[in-house]
């Protein structure tokens, strides 16, 4: 009888020497099994043609399969080696689970031979596969901590490549030393230490994160918030603003999130240096007094408009016998807008113009507290002044005598 041999990959390699029954996989992660065929004497057997077939079934019917083949290089004769991948997308409307049975078919020139294991498909939550897509630190920081949702192991064998990219220019490429399995995900150490160009700021980095496993590759693709506390700041304030109730939504799409307020802080910044009649660049990394004021106002119209168009998706109706349900909150979100977008003729434009007088086009914005006290240089002319009267003024502006 053969000895079923399954792991996944990432998981602790001593399970290899294991005649393990109750795998666990996260649907969607590649995973590797192993068997020994040998006789009754113990003498390897060999297939008649071809060679052995892995079948992964769910209640007798096919789901995938795959070719076994061996490994030259080991000394253990006899044994075949099988790599799949438990495919997403499974239906599990029926339980939290599904049990599926993993089946070797080998064929001699005697008989064929057969052996299976069971294997335990968990769903991969919706909320891990977001997990990944975004991570905010507050900076500057050494190390990047992101959860993925695979089970990966670099003492294993698996390889987790990760690059930091400003825009489109990669700043650093290394690969992933430690990792902490937690369940169906994986926690990533990514080393960032002395890389000078990785500072906190309002707009995010991107990083691509590449998994190689024996038999598949994944590509990730995150968004690396990396803040200070003047930022920090600006987010709660702008929390105070939109959701001064505090609101904790059962539906998620009603939520705001930290990367809710940092988005729409961003397109706040861009809005705020975008609103006539100067173009400013300021970057937010410092915002204060008049400047901050401006860029919050900016952002909560951003932040209210995307809210507005959820609350218009979730909005609902419900009329039964002697109750009525009404769910509808965009005439309040719409009102909140409209104070915030009037705030932009009476606040921000002449801010925006006295800025442009004071030549104060950019920066990180910590200017804005010494904004009433500074001054700005110019020249008056009058009539009577010495250099109107003198030749000098006569050439400097011909009134048609010396």
């Amino acid at each position: 009888m053969s000895i079923i041999k399954i792991w996944e990959y990432g998981s602790d390699p001593e399970l290899l020497g294991q005649n393990t029954t109750g795998t666990q996989i996260v649907e969607g992660n590649p995973a590797s099994c192993s068997t020994f065929f040998l006789s009754d004497n113990g003498i390897p057997l060999e297939p008649i043609s071809g060679y052995p077939i892995v079948q992964i079934l769910e209640q007798g019917e096919l789901i995938t399969q795959s070719i076994a083949y061996t490994k030259t290089q080991q000394n253990n004769l006899g044994e075949w080696f099988a790599d799949f991948t438990i495919p997403e997308g499974m239906d599990f409307s029926s339980g939290s689970e599904k049990i599926l049975t993993l089946q070797w078919i080998f064929k001699t020139t005697d008989a064929t031979e057969k052996s299976s294991v069971q294997i335990t498909v968990l769903p991969r939550s919706e909320t891990n596969q977001e997990s990944y897509k975004e991570l905010i630190t507050l900076g500057p920081t050494d190390t990047l901590n992101l959860t993925v949702p695979y089970i990966l192991n670099v003492l294993a064998g698996d390889v987790i490549e990760y690059t930091l990219y400003d825009e489109n220019t990669p700043i650093f490429s290394s690969q992933v030393v430690a990792t902490q399995i937690n369940g169906p995900n994986t926690i990533l150490t990514m080393d960032v230490s002395g890389i000078q160009s990785f500072m906190p700021r309002l707009r995010p980095y991107n990083l691509i994160l590449t998994l190689r496993f024996n038999t598949a590759t994944r590509q990730l693709f995150s968004q690396v918030y990396q803040i200070n506390p003047s930022i920090l700041s600006a987010m709660q304030a702008l929390e105070i603003s939109i959701n001064k109730a505090n609101q904790i939504e059962t539906i998620k799409g009603l939520q705001y999130r930290e990367i809710d307020l940092l988005q729409a802080l961003s397109r706040g910044l861009d809005y705020f240096n975008d609103v006539p009649p100067s173009l400013t660049s300021f970057t937010g990394v410092c915002m204060t007094g008049s400047i901050r004021e401006g860029w919050l106002i900016c952002s909560s119209i951003r932040a209210l408009r995307a809210q507005l168009q959820s609350e218009g998706m979730f909005q609902f109706d419900f009329s039964g016998q002697n109750i009525s349900v009404n769910v509808d909150r965009q005439a309040a979100v719409e009102s909140a807008c409209s104070h915030y977008e009037s705030l932009i003729d009476s606040l921000v434009r002449p801010l925006k113009l006295l800025l442009s007088k004071k030549g104060i086009i950019a920066g990180d914005g910590s200017v804005g507290d010494r904004l009433a006290a500074m001054s700005s240089m110019g020249i008056t002319r009058l009539s009577n002044t010495t250099i109107t009267r003198s030749k000098l003024g006569g050439t400097l502006y011909n009134r048609g005598y010396n």
